[in-house]
């Protein structure tokens, strides 16, 4: 064995450390190489299916529909396009059922604060009570249709809605009345 190895080619190279030096740097770039192609590859896969999920809540929804191997946004999906807040999904499925259709400006104000307020309030503090008639209706319905939501999130294993925050409808209705908050 080391008549071959004295015999090979490489073993009068005056430069053979130096040569073997920059091979364990080239094996050692490969594995790394491997290493982040992996991560990215990862990484990308995870967006890729995060993103399959919210299509299929809206093909189940009715804001998008299949056309062929693609998909089409359907007219509910072009409402949905051009509502901008993190619940836009809820905001969409109320104003598609016209859930708020029959409130008046100050009530509808105070009923779309539970798409954008969320309190800094303590676990312990106490909720406000609700206003009666058609502001407590539409409020309810609104819970609903997130109850709904959150339901078929969970179907497709996306992340968890945010809960209703009532705490600033009272401040808002009253403030669009005309009162002193």
């Amino acid at each position: 064995l080391r008549k071959a190895l004295r015999a090979h080619p490489c073993h009068g190279c005056s430069d053979r450390e130096h040569h073997a030096r920059w091979h364990e740097r080239h094996l050692s770039a490969r594995k790394e190489i491997a290493s982040l192609e992996n991560k990215v590859q990862g990484r990308t896969s995870s967006i890729a299916r995060q993103f399959d999920r919210i299509c299929d809540v809206l093909l189940h929804l009715g804001y998008l529909e299949h056309a062929g191997d693609d998909l089409a946004v359907t007219p509910s999906g072009r409402v949905l396009s051009r509502i901008y807040c993190e619940r836009d999904l809820l905001a969409a499925q109320c104003l598609t059922r016209g859930i708020w259709a029959n409130l008046e400006p100050d009530e509808l104000a105070a009923v779309a604060t539970v798409l954008v307020y969320e309190s800094r309030r303590e676990e312990g503090d106490e909720p406000q009570a609700m206003p009666e008639g058609t502001v407590s209706d539409a409020l309810l319905a609104t819970a609903q249709i997130w109850g709904e939501l959150k339901d078929i999130e969970a179907q497709y294993r996306l992340d968890e809605l945010p809960t209703l925050d009532t705490g600033f409808v009272w401040p808002t209705l009253k403030w669009g009345r005309g009162q002193v908050i």
